[in-house]
């Protein structure tokens, strides 16, 4: 049976939001067509996350492991480039990808890339940029309009660095 590794990472902390989620679900999932080897489930924007993915990469290579699984395109990265770039060190070493609300795998069976999935991936991966600098621009909005009704930002009078 091929080697499976769940990948699951969220932008903000385990108080406000869970990644087991995403690492229960993928494992009931496949875990009848994968031998889970392990996960790797973390707390890190989507923006900064390039040493986790490299982290994740090194232990699929020195691990044998055939498949990563993501629930989708935004668990790689926020960023069309490093999203593409993930895929293309994975496919370097033939190790496919798998996206799973898209049933998308990054490699062909016989471990050639899959040029169909490139396309949809470069596709995906622009609107999960996008979703994110509409987030950023709406949260910008929010603090604008706040300050203009006389709300402060940061630090109270007094406070210090912890």
């Amino acid at each position: 049976m091929k080697k499976g590794y769940i990948v699951a990472r969220c932008s903000t902390n385990a108080e406000k939001q869970d990644v087991t989620r995403q690492t229960k679900e993928l494992t009931a999932k496949y875990s009848n067509q994968f031998n889970i080897a392990g996960e790797y489930a973390y707390y890190e924007s989507g923006t900064k996350n390039k040493k986790d993915l490299n982290k994740i990469l090194t232990y699929c290579i020195n691990n044998d492991i055939d498949t990563i699984i993501v629930s989708e395109i935004s668990r790689i990265s926020r960023k069309v480039v490093g999203v593409l770039q993930f895929i293309e060190e994975c496919t370097k070493h033939q190790i496919n990808v798998l996206i799973d609300n898209y049933q998308l795998n990054s490699l062909n069976h016989d471990k050639t890339e899959n040029i169909t999935t490139k396309m949809m991936l470069t596709i995906g991966a622009s609107f999960a940029e996008m979703e994110l600098k509409q987030t950023q621009q709406r949260l910008n909005s929010g603090r604008n309009k706040y300050i203009l009704e006389g709300g402060i930002l940061g630090r109270s009078k007094g406070s210090e660095e912890t």
